[in-house]
């Protein structure tokens, strides 16, 4: 788990992956039983530089991304990994682009209002990697950026309807210099 802690974290892995599948087939035994998220058209605006939300798109919350939930409420893993600097506006601007459906169900679930509150939630399910084992159970990854000291976690986490249990096996700490 050491090595987990070098140079890359688990948001290098995943920045240029979205957070939810959005209409594409999967090919893993997943519970078709979702909820879709259909925003309400009377609270869309545009985002930036004038790129139109479809709303004729599904937005479906996947299991892996209840998952994903589950843990960044659980553990609130902080997105920090280093000397904290500030985070531009075309960066929170851009991401929320990227993933508009996501966003505005962030949005309405955490009753988030600024965009950096969106921009750093997208960025705690982002730094959650899954491994499905099998059906309903998968190993997860991510690093608790805490500014000066971070600390990884690795376990497994099982999902039966709509219950979700997880169980830790290995942790690691690691202070960065500040």
């Amino acid at each position: 788990m050491a090595g987990c802690l070098g140079t890359k974290n688990a948001n290098d892995n995943l920045a240029s992956e979205p957070v939810a599948n959005n209409n594409q087939p999967s090919n893993n035994n997943v519970n078709t039983d979702f909820q879709k998220f259909y925003p309400d058209s009377s609270n869309i605006n545009k985002p930036a530089d004038n790129i139109p939300f479809d709303q004729s798109r599904n937005f479906t919350v996947t299991q892996e991304l209840e998952i994903k939930f589950y843990l960044v409420d659980k553990y609130n893993p902080g997105i920090c990994y280093g000397t904290p600097s500030p985070v531009t506006d075309e960066s929170v601007s851009g991401m929320i682009v990227r993933n508009p459906e996501l966003s505005q169900l962030l949005r309405s679930k955490y009753n988030l209002i600024s965009d950096l509150a969106v921009y750093n939630k997208i960025k705690q399910l982002n730094g959650v990697l899954l491994t499905e084992i099998k059906g309903g159970n998968y190993q997860f990854n991510f690093i608790d950026g805490q500014c000066c000291v971070l600390k990884a976690y690795e376990g497994e986490v099982n999902i039966v309807g709509k219950t979700i249990s997880d169980e830790v096996i290995r942790t690691d700490t690691k202070q960065n210099p500040c």
